[in-house]
């Protein structure tokens, strides 16, 4: 039994807590002292979730976890706890990092509404355990069980402190990739490989029936976007302030056919779009990651490259906030148009594609299921390819400019009201996407790779196509 198994809470009691949590009042608009977050209460609930009952609170330090720019829909606490067991005196400290809900009242309500913290809480407590089982069942052995996730000691869900404490897998060695240079092909790869094996296992476990996924996991309707009926005012705004900011950005630099696809965008039904790519039809369903770009994820290296950091051997994912339902081509294509090097993505998206194909047939093969049955043939796969990128290629244009920014360039988050997006403040709307595209020219990282998504990706999707034809 590894480690990541043993310390997962059981299914049903998690699933139980997180459908009964109770809402408590809102907290205060000011920002909370960390002595308000990382209480007696929450220490309590992490030692006991480790599961040594011998071991007793010391004392314990904490940190910021992550830096500006790094996370929008958390805030993170790196903590150290010493403990002390009781009955021989030794002492052992546990790193934790402590993921808890933003204090900003508006902010909280939005991450309330996509239901992000009690979604996170259930992949830890009911689908991972669920992949494990299945993998059992099937016969892999205990050394070779697919478990690309941190260990999850405890989580809390009442609406308004809630948090999810994991083990630090900094403090194994593992490293996060540059959000701004992107991933070369060997992190790349590993990174397909590995989301590969992750879609496998659910794609058996449902047999690529969404509808048998939303009938365990009704959690996993609700995506990164709402349906066409809810969009908000706000969400819709900030979207399409983005494109017309891209749009003005090459316009600029006298990228004008370009920038005429983009500000088509802004006018465009993409939201209709988006939502009928999410939900509608979906064959080869798999429990997605959701938001499988760079910063989600950390890599371990082989001993003799840790100062070079060119070859790692191991992956971890992170951060399942916005895991649902639907097709394994949205992580696929959300990573690779985000988070891989431009002259990868430009001159090897085909054999990315061939490396995920071949790991995801090879380990659903070893699950049992016939993948020539299932008609998971290398065409098909193409034809979803396909259909599938234009959802990469939008988030890659929504996401560049927040790749590229420098954290003194990233608005303060917990600062933030409906003004600063909705409708009612348009110019508010405009000022923050402006902070972050500040200093980024025509030679900068942040500008090759959205003329690279305009002129060459984008075309590519009929999609695409379709709205600038209008």
């Amino acid at each position: 039994m590894g480690a990541e198994e043993k310390n997962q809470p059981e299914a049903s009691a998690a699933g139980a807590a997180a459908e009964t949590a109770p809402v408590v009042e809102m907290p205060p608009e000011e920002p909370p002292k960390l002595e308000d977050i990382v209480t007696a209460e929450v220490l309590q609930e992490i030692i006991k979730g480790y599961n040594k009952p011998d071991l007793k609170l010391v004392s314990f330090n904490a940190q910021p976890g992550t830096k500006a720019g790094d996370n929008y829909m958390s805030i993170m606490y790196a903590l150290e706890i010493l403990l002390k067991n009781e009955k021989n005196g030794e002492t052992e400290t546990l790193h934790v990092m402590l993921k808890t809900i933003p204090r900003n009242v508006f902010r909280m309500e939005m991450i309330n509404e996509m239901k992000a913290f009690k979604k996170e809480a259930s992949i830890y407590h009911v689908v991972f355990p669920l992949m494990v089982d299945t993998q059992k069942e099937k016969g892999i052995p205990a050394s070779e069980l697919f478990t690309a996730w941190p260990i999850c000691y405890a989580t809390h869900l009442d609406g308004a402190t809630d948090f999810l404490a994991m083990e630090n897998l900094k403090i194994a060695g593992f490293k996060m990739g540059s959000r701004v240079t992107g991933l070369d092909f060997n992190h790349s790869s590993l990174v397909l490989r590995n989301l590969a094996k992750y879609h496998a296992i659910s794609f058996v476990k449902f047999d690529g029936n969404r509808e048998k996924i939303l009938e365990t996991l009704p959690v996993l309707a609700i995506g990164m976007f709402d349906p066409e009926s809810k969009v908000s005012a706000m969400q819709q705004q900030f979207m399409e302030q983005s494109f017309k900011t891209l749009a003005g950005s090459l316009r600029a630099d006298g990228i004008t056919e370009g920038a005429k696809r983009l500000e088509k965008m802004a006018e465009s039904q993409f939201s209709s779009v988006l939502n009928s790519l999410i939900a509608d039809n979906i064959e080869n369903a798999v429990v997605t990651h959701g938001d499988c770009w760079v910063n989600n994820m950390l890599f371990n290296y082989d001993d003799n490259d840790i100062e070079n950091s060119t070859l790692p051997k191991s992956v971890k994912f992170l951060d399942f906030q916005i895991a649902q339902g639907s097709s394994r081509l949205l992580d696929i294509y959300y990573f690779m148009m985000t988070s891989v090097k431009l002259d990868v993505l430009d001159g090897r998206e085909q054999d990315l594609l061939m490396i995920y194909y071949t790991e995801f047939t090879s380990f659903v093969e070893r699950l049992g299921v016939n993948t020539i049955e299932k008609g998971l043939t290398w065409e098909n796969f193409l034809k979803e390819a396909d259909h599938f990128r234009f959802y990469g290629v939008f988030m890659g244009l929504l996401l560049a400019p927040m790749m590229a920014a420098n954290s003194d360039d990233v608005p303060d988050m917990e600062a933030m009201t409906e003004d600063d997006f909705s409708g009612k403040s348009e110019e508010n709307a405009k000022k923050f996407m402006e902070d972050i595209f500040k200093g980024k020219g025509q030679s900068s990282p942040f500008f090759e790779k959205i003329q690279s998504l305009v002129m060459k990706h984008l075309p590519r999707c009929k999609q695409a196509v379709e709205f600038c034809s209008q």
